[in-house]
């Protein structure tokens, strides 16, 4: 299934999942497969490498990003938040949709092509670590305010705050799945 995301952050990203969650076109990856299943190795795995992938990549954001782009971003996440928190009924689909979106933006924003390309061969794993994350009680808002303060130091072009808030964010994701 292809879900266009259209995204004040840029050029609309084209997220595609059934198999995998991707960034782009691609092919999917070799661990995305139709099934939530991922071993708690896999997992430690992933988030030993999501917090320094994803910690540079917002250090790279912002430093490269401009105004406009870290400001649409910040106002992405507070729109999300303010949606998502007023919903009576807490919708996975929206969550999931706003987690895809902010990360997406965070490694596009980056301005490493290569990044790009290394998250495709990891895109599978990190659908169903998102798909583990939904179904926890109050990970989904904890994350959404992780989220806030993230884009805000980022808007402010605090790159080291804003990297240290990031691998904070995923501890604390890990801390909850594993």
């Amino acid at each position: 299934m292809k879900l266009v995301v259209m995204s004040r952050v840029g050029p609309q990203l084209e997220l595609y999942w059934g198999n995998a969650f991707m960034i782009g076109k691609a092919t999917p990856s070799r661990y995305g497969t139709n099934s939530a299943h991922i071993s708690r190795h896999e997992l430690a795995q992933l988030f030993e490498v999501r917090k320094v992938i994803e910690a540079n990549a917002v250090k790279w954001a912002t430093e490269r990003a401009g105004d406009a782009e870290l400001y649409n971003l910040l106002a992405l996440v507070e729109e999300d938040f303010l949606s998502i928190t007023y919903q009576i009924i807490e919708c996975k689909i929206a969550l999931w949709e706003h987690d895809t979106r902010f990360h997406a933006a965070i490694f596009r924003l980056a301005g490493n092509a290569v990044l790009l390309k290394a998250l495709q061969e990891i895109a599978g794993l990190m659908a169903k670590s998102r798909q583990k994350t939904l179904f926890i009680p109050g990970r989904a808002r904890k994350s959404l305010h992780q989220h806030i303060q993230i884009a805000r130091l980022m808007a402010r072009r605090k790159a080291p705050e804003a990297a240290k808030a990031m691998q904070s964010h995923i501890d604390s994701v890990s801390r909850s799945v594993i």
